[in-house]
Formats: C-alpha cells, sequence, structure tokens
C-alpha cells in the first residue's frame, strides 16, 4: 500500500513533468524565452499526469513504478506520447480484430 496521499501523488507527477521539461529547455544548444520554457514546462507537467492514469488499470503498481513511467513520457513530450499511445492502441486493436 501507498502512504502517498492523492493530492500529494498528482502534484509528484506534475513536479517531474516540470523539471524534466525545465531541464531539457536548459541542455538546448539555443536558448528558449522564459516564456517557451514556462509553457514547455506546464504542457510536460500535464503530460506526466498520464502515468498516473495506469493506476486506473494496474492498481497495484508501486508509487516508484508510476513516477518512473512520468518521468518516461515527460521526457518523450507531448509528441512522442501521444505517438507511442496511438502505436499501442493500434497494436492493441488489430490484435482483438483479428481474433
Amino acid at each position: 500500500m501507498s502512504t502517498i496521499v492523492p493530492e500529494t501523488y498528482v502534484l509528484y507527477l506534475i513536479a517531474i513533468g516540470v523539471v524534466v521539461s525545465i531541464g531539457k529547455s536548459l541542455i538546448k544548444e539555443e536558448m528558449d524565452s522564459f516564456r517557451v520554457i514556462i509553457g514547455k514546462a506546464i504542457v510536460t507537467g500535464a503530460t506526466s499526469l498520464i502515468a498516473g492514469s495506469l493506476l486506473l488499470f494496474f492498481s497495484n503498481l508501486s508509487p516508484i513504478a508510476v513516477l518512473g513511467i512520468a518521468s518516461a513520457f515527460a521526457t518523450l513530450g507531448v509528441e512522442g506520447s501521444i505517438k507511442l499511445i496511438k502505436d499501442f492502441t493500434i497494436k492493441h486493436i488489430n490484435k482483438t480484430g483479428d481474433k
């Protein structure tokens, strides 16, 4: 059982996305404006919340696993996460459609 309360858990997921996004912006060759960095941080923070939705399907997933998946989604970014989810969904639909 997890000792993290749900509200805190959501904040952790958002914080991971924000930190990863800011880190990615800082290591780029060309610097983004402050407005762009904040915008990317907000969008990536929301993207990392996708990992929290895994708890709907796998309720016994450990908090560390969910936080790790949130970091992966944040690193992939919005476009990469959407492509990954679409590819997974299409493969899953094709497998169930063949039966």
